[in-house]
């Protein structure tokens, strides 16, 4: 279990806690001497904008007290994740980040909520548990941004094995559908053989696909009657669209004549919706 200093009473030091949205920030600086904390409006994201308030009010109490200030600010933890207390910290601002959910809230009073109202609250809860009363709410360890990658690998990994899981319940749902049933397709799917990629309109070329033992034919159109072709040699065909395929192969050209003869190229996509 992380521990993490209690703080000692110290008159010099500046609160500050920050309210996150996608579009604007509002900050509350607490410094000593004031009852009210001084409130400002700040752009969504702007990291710098933030960073020049923060220094102003640390520069206005060192010339009056002579000795630089600590400075606190908490934000709680969401969507703009753990970047932005890196950043603070890197400009000797410590950061705390605050768990959402254990934030202490009257449940049973009607709460009016609003930036100005959030962000005084996260303050008074700041500088309550810097002073040592941590039962007022839980604060997040900041990961370090290779502990943050590895917990990204899990996450995606997790992701796609849910998705997964939905096209296999997708696919037997489909061939319940159609009375067949007992199906294991984790363990009974068909791996399909190397895909011939032809572009145009090159679904007469569904018989010589099956000659060369192949199971997919991805072209760009075909008439009517190549879906009995298919059907009759076994083999899968894509019609992916005329322009969308031919064009791969306009591009690698440009592409090789530009490295080629130290060209100049551009591809001017103008799609035809065939």
């Amino acid at each position: 279990m992380t521990q993490f200093p209690v703080s000692t009473s110290n008159e010099q030091s500046i609160y500050a806690a920050l309210e996150l949205s996608k579009n604007s920030w509002l900050l509350a600086i607490q410094v000593p001497g004031r009852d009210n904390p001084s409130l400002h409006p700040i752009g969504g994201g702007d990291a710098e904008g933030l960073m020049t308030k923060l220094d102003a009010a640390r520069d206005r109490l060192t010339k009056i007290s002579g000795q630089t200030p600590k400075v606190t600010l908490c934000y709680e933890a969401g969507y703009d994740g753990f970047w932005l207390a890196r950043f603070l910290d890197q400009r000797g601002i410590e950061c705390r980040v605050m768990e959402p959910a254990s934030l202490q809230v009257n449940r049973r009073a009607r709460r009016v909520k609003t930036d100005r109202i959030d962000v005084e609250n996260i303050l008074h809860t700041l500088i309550a548990w810097c002073r040592g009363e941590r039962h007022v709410c839980s604060m997040v360890v900041i990961p370090s941004v290779e502990e943050e990658d590895l917990r990204r690998t899990h996450r995606e990994r997790n992701r796609l094995v849910r998705e997964r899981t939905a096209h296999i319940n997708r696919i037997k749902g489909l061939l319940f559908g159609q009375g067949i049933r007992g199906i294991n397709v984790m363990k009974d799917y068909k791996t399909l053989a190397p895909a011939e990629l032809v572009t145009g309109a090159a679904a007469s070329l569904i018989p010589e696909a099956s000659r060369q033992g192949l199971d997919a034919l991805i072209t760009g159109e075909g008439a009517h009657h190549t879906y009995h072709d298919a059907m009759e040699y076994g083999v899968n065909v894509l019609y992916a669209g005329h322009y969308a395929t031919e064009t791969w192969g306009v591009r690698a050209l440009g592409a090789h004549l530009e490295e080629r003869f130290d060209l100049e190229q551009e591809f001017i996509d103008m799609p035809t919706g065939l």
